[in-house]
């Protein structure tokens, strides 16, 4: 009789770790790239739990930048571990970066810019409804291939605004790209994310033409 206890509870304790590993799985997100970067030498993660705010965070990424490595990120919402990478540029450098033939997708606090110069804008919840509308225009899609051009995500997130809110932003990001995309091809809509100091929503419109221009009547 003890003997078929023992072997019950075997079975149970088993099936019990079997559970656990699972759920312990379903618990982590990766994103694309942080799975094929990770194993880089270069590849260093910064804990975002551990920051204080946006500011703070960018200041780690720039420093890691200006180092030549790349900025692995994680963080903790809502139960669940999300991994994915981000990307700044370096103070001391004067370098610019090329980002030429992406789709860009400018994203400020917890909303996307839909138009910059209206300052009209959906909440993050709704990147999915962003994407569909990107995926709909032919030349949005790279030439002579079936995969749209990558995105490149804008961020900034203002000083008064609690690190949760970059949390939630980066959650929904991984997240509904990787709905977007399908298991047989993850790279259909690949995306980066820059983390930027200054807020593109306050770069002012174009001036208008002159009443008196001539350029109209040509």
């Amino acid at each position: 009789m003890k003997n078929w206890i023992y072997i019950l509870i075997l079975i149970l304790t088993t099936v019990s770790c079997e559970k656990f590993e699972e759920t312990s799985n379903n618990q982590r997100v990766y994103s694309t790239d942080y799975r094929s970067l990770e194993t880089e030498s270069n590849f260093e993660v910064i804990d975002i739990d551990s920051v204080q705010n946006y500011s703070e965070l960018i200041s780690e990424m720039e420093k890691l930048t200006c180092q030549n490595k790349i900025s692995g990120l994680k963080f903790t919402f809502q139960e669940k571990e999300y991994f994915l990478t981000g990307i700044t540029g370096c103070p001391t450098k004067n370098e610019t970066a090329c980002y030429f033939a992406r789709n860009l997708i400018i994203v400020k606090n917890d909303s996307i810019i839909t138009d910059l110069f209206n300052n009209k804008k959906i909440p993050i919840e709704n990147l999915q409804q962003e994407l569909n509308e990107i995926a709909s225009k032919p030349f949005n899609f790279q030439f002579d291939k079936d995969d749209i051009k990558p995105a490149l995500i804008h961020l900034y997130i203002e000083k008064n605004e609690n690190i949760s809110t970059t949390k939630k932003v980066l959650k929904e990001i991984v997240v509904q790209f990787d709905k977007f995309n399908s298991e047989s091809n993850p790279d259909f809509f690949k995306y980066n994310i820059l983390f930027e100091r200054f807020d593109r929503t306050k770069i002012p419109p174009p001036p208008p033409l002159p009443k008196d221009s001539s350029i109209g009547n040509m």
